[in-house]
């Protein structure tokens, strides 16, 4: 005796009760999974900040920008 061949279709309309139970349980699943995954996908990061302060008031931009912002 040959298996009988039925449609996907034919199979899911005949265990509809589990197809249901199935989306059910996944979908509670999805939910408690998101919200006990963390908010932040990267952790936070702060960058240290140097501040410069040099005064060379007679200096023109050119000067200032070869004698001054170059070097440092």
């Amino acid at each position: 005796m040959a298996p009988s061949k039925r449609s996907l279709f034919a199979l899911l309309t005949e265990q509809r009760r589990f197809v249901y139970m199935a989306t059910v349980c996944l979908t509670v699943a999805g939910v408690f999974a998101a919200f006990r995954l963390p908010s932040a996908i990267y952790p936070e990061l702060t960058f240290s900040r140097i501040t410069i302060v040099v005064e060379g008031s007679s200096l023109g931009a050119r000067q200032v920008l070869f004698s001054i912002t170059r070097p440092l």
